[in-house]
């Protein structure tokens, strides 16, 4: 077991306490050959995007995050290319799914691009 102190100037004296006795008791939410997996998509998906081949990058984007939820970065390139792209209805879904997440960055981009008018 150990312990971790934190002092910071706003906030005083937060501990962090630790007790595993164990490496096999680390358990990851998510299988980490996904999110080797999930970071080759995104790799992937950012040399489509400076070749300007965005459909690939939208793509790769996708299968990076159903790889990864937990990868904001691809949820938020996915949705911004597809409203490049003009297709408004993938990228506001995307992002109110965001805001169900409390993302508030994607609450601000679903109400800057009327994503109110998309059922």
């Amino acid at each position: 077991c150990y312990k971790l102190k934190v002092n910071n100037n706003n906030l005083t004296n937060i501990s962090i306490g630790y007790n595993i006795t164990e490496y096999d008791e680390i358990v990851l939410p998510i299988d980490t050959q996904k999110i080797i997996d999930a970071e080759n998509h995104y790799t992937l998906a950012l040399k489509c995007f400076e070749k300007q081949d965005y459909n690939c990058s939208a793509e790769n984007f996708k299968k990076s995050f159903l790889e990864n939820k937990y990868n904001l970065d691809a949820h938020y390139n996915y949705a911004s290319i597809n409203f490049y792209l003009g297709k408004k209805d993938l990228a506001c879904n995307k992002w109110k799914e965001l805001v169900e997440w409390g993302q508030k960055e994607a609450e601000k981009l679903y109400t800057r691009n009327n994503c109110e008018s998309i059922k």
